[in-house]
This record gives C-alpha cells, structure tokens and sequence, in this order.
C-alpha cells in the first residue's frame, strides 16, 4: 500500500491504494495486492471525447473537470497515488496530471493512441493505434514496445500486477494477452469488436464488446460470463476492488456502475461520447507550507503548496488576515501589512468534488525591537529598580552585551533593571532588546553609583585673638560640599568648601550654627554645632616695679595723695586709676 507523504495532513480522502487492479477504458490501475483497513472512497475518471474534457466524479455525485484544452481524449488512468493519465488522442501524446497541478507528456513517436494503463511501479502501457504497436514507457521516459502488429484501430490496454499485457484488439474481435515472455494468445471468445478491458485483482478479465453489446468477464477456471444489462454501446471498461464495473456506454452518454450484486446505476453528467473510464482513489486534498512572519510596512508575499486533483482553491473561512494582506484562491498569502501581532485563521481548501479541508493558521506580524530609558544613579545601600521601554512584536528580549553592571545589579529579560548596589563608581554597559526581527535595538549607558554624605566633628572652643583651625571629616561619592545651613559663625571665622573651619575669631560669646554636606545624593548629612569663643587672659610676668621709697600721687590741686609702698599690680580693666605724672615727694618731719 502506498500512502503520500506531506508536510500538513488535512482531514478529507484518505490515502490509500485500492487493492485489486482496475481497468481503464483504455488503462488500469493497480496497487494493489494489498487491502487497506478502512478502503477508500473510488472516484470515477471519464474521457468526455467531443467536449475535450477529463471529467472526475466523487462518490456523492459531485463531478469537476480534471483536465481540458486536450483534443479528443479517448483513454484515461488512475495510479494508486491518485495522478491521473490521460490518452490525448488528437495531441499524439498521454499527459499526466499529478496532484501537485503539474502536467507531463509521456510517449514519443505516437499516432492516435487511443488507451492507456498504468502499473504499481509507475510503468505506462499506450495503445498506440495508428502504429499498430503497444508501447510502455519507464518514469524515466525510456520506451519499448510490448506488442507490434496489431491492426488499426484498437483501443483498450490493460496490465495486471504480473505484467501481463491485455490488448482490446478492436478491428480483430479479440483480447489479445501478452505475457512478460512476450508470448501472445487470445482472451475470451464469440467477441464482436471489444474496444476496453480490465483485469480485477484476482485476474478475471473484463471486456467491453462494444457490439454485441454487452461486458464479458472471463476467469480461468470458470469460464466465461456477463455482467450489466440493457446497455447501448459499451465503450471502455473498469473494475474496482469491490468488484464493481463502470462501462462507458456511448451511444446512451453515460457511465453506468454495475455493482457486485448486480444493481446498476448512472454516473457522470452533461457527457458527450464518453470513452475511457477509470475507478480509482482520488489524491486527497493538501494544502503544504508554514507562512513565515511578516513585518509592518514591508512587502510580503508566500504562496501554498496545493494538491489534489483538480488543485483546491484556497479562502479564509474564519478570523481574519492581518489587515493590508489578502490570500488569492491560488493559495498567494501577500500585500504589506500594516500592524503587528499575532493573527489566527483559518484556510479552507476546496476543489468541488473531493471534501473541503480545513486548517488553522497563525501569523505573526513582527516588527522589529525599540529600547528606550535614561536610568537614573543608583546609591550604595539603597534598593533600586528601573524599567526600561521596549517595543516589538513578538515582545523583546533584554539582555547585556557588552560592559558591566554594577555589583548588586540585574537586568530581567523585559528590562528591569534592579537590586541594591554594592559599590560605588561610573559603569558602561550597553543593553540590546532582540526579538527574532532584525535589527536588534541597543542602547549603551553609563551608569553612576553613589553614596550619601556622612559628616562628623567636635570642634573645640576658640579665643578671641588666636588662630584657629579645624578639619571636619566628611564621605561620600563624589566627595561633599560642606556649607552652614543654621546660624552662624562666629565673626572672624569661615568654613571651606572641603569642611576646614578656620580664621581668629574677634568676638566672646557662645555661637550656634549647623553644618551641611551634600553631594547630590539623597539624604544630605547635617551637624548641629554650638563654639564657645573666650578672651584671652593676661600672662603673669609683666608687673611694674615700685620703687623701694614708695610712690606718691597728688591730684590736679598739687595736694599729695597718701604715699605707696610695697609691690603693687596695676591692671587696666575699665578706667585708668591715674591720670597726670606720677611724681616722687620727700617725707618732712614735722
């Protein structure tokens, strides 16, 4: 049993060769010494000769045309794959239609052939009839000829699985047999101008007489019989693996079923002089191929691959295509879509007469990936979380690809970038967003991790008059700035930038006032400070001598003070105690 082989099955015939061998009103079929499990459905394949068609009629009646711009078909074929062979009488050739929708010419140097079969290996058998011969042609397109001779015209060529040839030797009222020795003899008798022949897959032979008319079967060992009834002209003749016969009956423009049990039925419709007919399995409807994604904007086009015998024609049957594209019945996916995303439908394959197939589909629209942000810094210590921007259809991918982050830092894939940094400093990096859509986006950064100012000190009191200096300790990335935020110095006294507090202070007083160090990272440090600024004291060292005789003071009236004697510490504090020369007086007695 020989089964097709694709990339998508879809639900309709199944695959499967019929077993037994069929004959072709002219050809037949074999597959077939294998049963199937579940036999396939037989389609029936007429010549409709005056209308230049090959006509293919499903069980349920539906009939479409396989074939036209032939000119008098008279013989027809099907292989168990389901490609169909076609005598093209009037062309001088047999034409192959196979289920992809491709057609072959097959048979050199012919004149008139009016029959054709075809065996399980592929070989085809011509009724050559203006040539007197039958030829079989290879799948290579090699040719020999299985029998010469013959008189003109015949018609019918059968084959059954052994090789053996059945020729409807019209002109001589014979079937002539041609065994693979080429030995020759005569099938069946009392025959009156047989035109078609069958071989079933047990051997019986099937004639055509077309005039006498009737169908004659004849098997070995049970010698001769006939099948059908009422018949006008018996033209060609099949048989499928059920047993039943199709009989082309020219005269009456039908095709009639002969079944097992002998009922009779018509098939086909709108004939004119059908001649050839053949019963067989039907290639099943496919529809091959994956649409790629597409992107907004840009241009798109890709086509199915279709087979079946006619090819099916394709639609949308449910969902909807991205909008700016359109599916042609030939199965041509293209336009230029106009948004992204993801887009289902579904895609039905019909070609009239085999069922309608159904598959869903997806396509994604992809555009390509955007990456925006401008992070802030970070500080040591401190949790930190920055979502980047991405745009792109399907959703991008973030991911470093060059330069580092900062310890205690990740990015997740939709852009985060997040954690508690461990160390301060300026870090490069670059991120790229990718989605499958070319280009990727890359954004480089630089990054500055920081930390908060710290600020500490205990400054000691100042004297009045004296030089004074101290340096405050302050930390942080970048280095801080440090400036008086409350109150104020005491006068004579500054504080630099880089935290020095320094000068001579020139006034006492208890002096209240806060320290600031900040470096644009959040919290500033701050210290509340109160200086004691004091006078200097007088040094011991310096006392004024009194003279040993002791000193005198005498006012502005010249009248003498009372005389001084011993040491004596004059100091300045407020008003002078004296004011004029101090002068020296002698003692009188009295």
């Amino acid at each position: 049993m020989r089964f097709s082989v694709k990339l998508r099955m879809l639900s309709g015939a199944t695959v499967a060769a019929i077993a037994g061998v069929v004959l072709v009103g002219g050809g037949w079929i074999s597959g077939a010494d294998q049963a199937s499990a579940a036999a396939p459905p037989v389609y029936t394949y007429i010549t409709d000769l005056s209308n230049d068609r090959v006509v293919k009629v499903a069980p349920d009646g539906a009939q479409v045309t396989v074939a036209s711009g032939l000119s008098y078909p008279a013989g027809v074929a099907v292989d168990s794959s389901g490609d169909v062979y076609i005598a093209d009488t009037g062309h001088d050739r047999v034409v192959k239609v196979a289920a992809d929708g491709t057609q072959t010419s097959f048979g050199s140097g012919l004149h008139h052939p009016y029959g054709v079969a075809v065996d399980g290996s592929g070989m085809i058998y011509i009724a050559d009839s203006d040539n007197g011969r039958v030829v079989k042609v290879a799948p290579d397109g090699s040719q020999t000829i299985v029998a010469s001779g013959l008189s003109s015209p015949f018609f019918g060529v059968a084959v059954d699985p052994s090789g053996t040839v059945y020729v409807a030797d019209t002109h001589n009222s014979r079937v002539l047999k041609v065994a693979t020795d080429g030995s020759q003899s005569s099938v069946g008798s009392g025959l009156s101008a047989p035109s078609g022949v069958a071989v079933d897959g047990s051997g019986a032979v099937y004639i055509a007489d077309m005039e006498n008319p009737e169908i004659v079967k004849y098997a070995a060992g049970s010698g001769q019989t006939y099948v059908g009834s009422a018949l006008g002209r018996p033209f060609g003749v099949a048989v499928d693996a059920s047993g039943s016969v199709y009989v082309t009956d020219t005269d009456l423009l039908r095709v009639v079923k002969i079944a097992a049990d002998g009922r009779q039925t018509t098939i086909g419709r709108g004939l004119s002089q059908p001649f050839g007919v053949a019963a067989g399995v039907s290639a099943p409807v496919e529809v091959t191929g994956v649409a790629p994604a597409a992107a907004p904007g840009v241009g798109y086009s890709f086509t199915y691959g279709r087979r079946g015998i006619p090819l099916p024609q394709l639609s949308v049957t449910s969902g909807s295509l991205p909008a700016g594209l359109a599916l042609s019945a030939d199965g041509v996916l293209s336009g230029t879509p106009t948004q992204a995303g993801s887009f289902a439908f579904t895609i039905t394959a019909s070609n009239g007469v085999d069922p309608d197939v159904s598959f869903p589909e997806t396509l994604d629209v992809t555009a390509a990936p955007t990456l925006t942000g401008n992070p802030p810094g970070a500080v040591t210590g401190t949790a930190y979380s920055y979502p980047f921007t991405t745009t792109g259809t399907p959703t991008p991918t973030t991911s470093i690809t060059a330069g580092s982050l900062p310890p205690g830092l990740t990015l997740s894939a939709d852009g985060v970038l997040s954690g508690t940094p461990t160390q301060t400093g300026t870090f490069a990096f670059t991120l790229t967003a990718s989605n499958g859509t070319e280009p990727d986006a890359t954004l480089p950064l630089t990054l500055d991790v920081t930390a908060a100012p710290t600020l500490t000190g205990n400054p000691p009191g100042a004297v009045t008059g004296t030089a004074y200096s101290y340096p405050f300790t302050t930390t942080g990335t970048p280095n801080p700035t440090t400036s008086i935020t409350a109150g104020s110095l005491p006068p004579g006294l500054t504080l630099s930038a880089d935290g020095v507090l320094s000068g001579t202070p020139t006034q006492t007083g208890s002096f209240a006032f806060t320290l600031t160090a900040s470096n644009g990272t959040e919290p500033d440090a701050t210290l509340p400070l109160t200086l004691d600024v004091t006078a200097a004291p007088i040094i011991p060292g310096n006392t004024p001598v009194i003279p040993s005789g002791g000193l005198a003071a005498t006012g502005s009236s010249g009248t003498p003070w009372p005389a001084i004697t011993g040491g004596l510490l004059l100091t300045a504090i407020g008003a002078a105690l004296f004011r004029g020369p101090l002068r020296r007086h002698k003692r009188t007695s009295r």
